[in-house]
């Protein structure tokens, strides 16, 4: 659930003072096909146990399902090789899907839909978050919907931003997806989520405008 937030910067200020974060290159989920954009974080020091990205649903205009949401990086990958999605699907039928996900260690990617979905032009908070025991809880609107398990902590890395497989041959097209609010969790209190690296793949492009990660995808 939501909480306290702290002024901080992936490589700048942190409760307690200054301290720099070596970055490493951007990555995207593995063994998720297609195209993505928004926004990568990797680090060469674990500083997080939760992620939260309060995301706008935008319309589609055409082209297959999309995923939108928040990854993070477990069993201290720095290349979010395991990870766990935390979102929602949408196709030009405009009808979301609430849904998440995860990888974990000698495992393939599992999918688990959850009841309801996100009105077009609504935004809702997406949150992944360890619980000790190689556990994550995996929330939407601060209510716990699944929970990951066999999954090792250790969060080297993040992707937040939109992701289209494109398996059928198509694409989606959408305008002005939004990661309004990034942050993170480190030693019990979250922090402002700055300094990622803008990923654009294919069709898709992102944007940091006004405060506010952006991806767009069009034709």
């Amino acid at each position: 659930m939501k909480r306290t937030l702290l002024f901080g910067a992936f490589s700048g200020i942190l409760a307690g003072g200054l301290f720099s974060v070596p970055v490493l290159a951007a990555s995207t989920p593995t063994d998720m096909a297609g195209q993505w954009g928004g926004t990568s974080w990797s680090s060469a020091v674990p500083y997080n146990t939760g992620a939260y990205d309060h995301a706008n649903t935008p319309s589609m205009s055409s082209g297959e399902t999309n995923y939108f949401g928040v990854w993070e990086g477990t069993n201290n990958s720095t290349t979010l090789a395991n990870w766990i999605w935390v979102g929602y699907t949408n196709t030009f039928n405009n009808a979301p899907q609430y849904m998440w996900a995860d990888l974990r260690p000698n495992s393939g990617v599992y999918f688990h839909p959850v009841s309801g979905g996100p009105a077009i032009g609504t935004s809702h908070a997406y949150e992944t978050q360890y619980l000790g025991n190689n556990e994550w809880g995996v929330d939407i609107d601060f209510s716990q919907v699944g929970t990951s398990t066999s999954n090792p902590p250790g969060s080297y890395s993040a992707f937040a931003g939109s992701n289209d497989p494109g398996l059928d041959g198509t694409h989606g097209t959408f305008t002005n997806q939004t990661n309004q609010s990034l942050e993170y969790l480190s030693n019990g209190s979250w922090y402002d989520w700055y300094g990622g690296s803008l990923v654009q793949e294919g069709l898709l492009t992102a944007q940091y405008t006004n405060g506010y990660y952006n991806e767009e995808e069009s034709e």
